[in-house]
Formats: structure tokens, sequence, C-alpha cells
């Protein structure tokens, strides 16, 4: 027997009760009762071993199966006539007992779901605040850039300008106005207003 495990499982089945509920669906068959009764009595031996390692979704859904067969079983006609025996196969309190851990079973899962959803939308949340921070940098540092480019080229306008005047023997405006000690036009329209 498999011992108990302390956490559960991740979820993996499905991602809602709704979901996992479709795959509870049994659909009767043309085969005998024994057959039925053989099939319950695996699924539910499967969902207490899953039920003790912790796979609730598992289990879940297996008790879910359990029952489906179990009713299936009950609407059977040699069921009727033999209620009694059929009964002492399959187990009086597997039954009770299938039905409360499928109710436990959902409440737990149903907790788990919205736990879940609530942590993708928090995560996805912020993923789009850390990608907008990136984008908000990334529009900075292209500012940022374009500034400095434009920086650059006024200085290297500048710089050409004044390596053109050297190669024409030109002096600047206003290194020619300091060496002379003269005023400018700028310098002298601006006195006069």
């Amino acid at each position: 027997m498999p011992a108990v495990a302390s956490v559960p499982k991740e979820l993996y089945l499905s991602s809602s009760l709704k979901d996992l509920n479709k795959k509870t669906e049994v659909k009767p068959e043309k085969t005998s009762t024994k057959n039925y009764i053989h099939s319950a009595q695996k699924i539910f031996k499967t969902a207490e071993e899953c039920r003790l390692d912790r796979d609730e979704e598992r289990a879940y859904v297996l008790y879910m199966k359990y029952v489906a067969v179990y009713n299936l079983i009950k609407k059977r006609p040699d069921f009727k006539q033999q209620q009694d025996y059929y009964l002492s196969i399959l187990g009086p309190a597997n039954i009770k007992k299938a039905i409360e851990e499928a109710e436990r079973l959902s409440e737990s899962l149903k907790l788990r779901y919205e736990e879940a959803e609530v942590r993708k939308q928090l995560e996805e949340k912020d993923r789009r605040e850390e990608e907008q921070l990136q984008q908000q940098k990334r529009q900075e540092m292209g500012r940022e850039d374009s500034g400095a480019a434009a920086k650059r080229s006024v200085e290297n306008l500048l710089d050409s300008k004044t390596k053109t005047q050297r190669i024409n023997g030109e002096k600047s405006e206003g290194a020619a106005a300091a060496e002379r000690g003269a005023i400018t036009a700028k310098e002298l329209y601006t006195m006069m207003m």
C-alpha cells in the first residue's frame, strides 16, 4: 500500500472543476452487470490509491466515475432481481465513501483552481508591467541617445566650421572680436535697444 503524500500533486488534468467534470462521464455499454461491477471495483481501488498519493484531480475523476458506474449498475434489470448480492460485492460502504471523498475533493479542487487562476492573472500582470518598464527604459535610452547624438552633431558642426575657417585663414567672429577688443554687431544691436 502506498504511503500517504504530504503535499497534493500539482494540478495537471484541468483548469477548472467544470472541465474536470467532463472527464467523469461514463457512457453506458451493452455489457454484463458482472463486468460493470468488476470495473467499479477497479475504479474504486484506483481512486483510493490516487487519494493516498494526493493526486486530487485523478482521485476526484475516479470517485465520480465510480458513482456513475454504480448508478448504471442500479438501473440494470438483473441488479433489481439480486440487489443484496450485487451490493455485497460492491461493498456497502464504498458508495458512501466515494460520494464523501468526491465532495471533499471537489471543495479542495475548487479552491486550488481559483488560487491557480489568481496566481496566473498576477503573473500575467507582473509580466505586462515588466514589459512596459523595459519599453520605457528603451524609449528613454533612445531619447538619451538621440539627445547625445544631436549634441555630438552640433559639436561636430562647430568643429568642422572652425576647421574650415582655419584652413581658409579666417578667424571666428568671437575670436576676432576678443583679439581686437571690438564690439560685435550683435552686441552693438543689443546696446542700442
